[in-house]
């Protein structure tokens, strides 16, 4: 797991694929590692924005046997592909067992992120803002320097699918000083940005150097 977290160090500093993919090209997989090098391959996958190549590794595990997720989530995860009609067909088939967990687990964060993020994208507005203000109750950054920036982040990208997008620029500007906060090289290609990829202010927000240095 060492060499995975040093290749995702090399890609947060820097936006370098070398390191990561130089460690998947030599290590080989084995029985042994298997289940640890497609859980690794996924998660690569998300973060460089790959879609397709995300959705085709987890179908190489449709049992589950490899992520450690609930199916629930692990299902959901599926509209990262990219495709929005398809994303927005799967996750309004989804809905109904999003609200059943919510209901069943209220005060999970992940539950709350994961039904926040389907009716923001399936046009839900009223519904994904609640979500959003009660992930800010849920888990503030005041309570939780460390997970607290993500969930943050969670939030801005509800606002960006449900039209605020003022205050998801704000928020994302904000979080890009705050340690454990935003990323330029995973926010690039994150497709939770995708509404404000046409905005002057977002590609100022890549583009400016300060985003890119270490925070201090």
């Amino acid at each position: 797991r060492w060499p995975f977290e040093v290749g995702m160090a090399a890609f947060d500093a820097t936006g370098s694929t070398q390191e990561m993919d130089a460690w998947f090209a030599r290590t080989k997989v084995t029985p042994e590692n298997e289940t640890e090098m497609i859980a690794a391959r996924r998660q690569w996958a998300r973060f460089r924005g790959d879609y397709a190549e995300a959705i085709r590794v987890v179908n190489l595990n449709p049992d589950n046997t490899v992520y450690d997720l609930p199916q629930w989530q692990l299902d959901a995860d599926a509209h990262v592909v990219g495709k929005i009609d398809e994303a927005r067909k799967r996750l309004k088939a989804m809905l109904p067992d999003l609200k059943a967990r919510v209901a069943e687990q209220p005060a999970s964060v992940a539950a709350w992120e994961y039904l926040g993020d389907a009716n923001a994208l399936l046009g839900n507005r009223q519904e994904a803002l609640d979500a959003e203000k009660k992930l800010g109750e849920l888990l503030p950054e005041s309570k939780d320097a460390l997970t607290g920036p993500d969930v943050s982040k969670t939030r801005a990208s509800i606002l960006a699918w449900t039209g605020e997008k003022d205050q998801a620029i704000a928020e994302l500007t904000r979080l890009f000083g705050v340690p454990f906060g935003a990323n330029v090289y995973l926010v690039r290609a994150d497709s939770a940005w995708l509404p404000l990829r046409d905005d002057p202010r977002f590609q100022a927000l890549l583009s400016d150097p300060k985003n890119r240095a270490p925070i201090r």
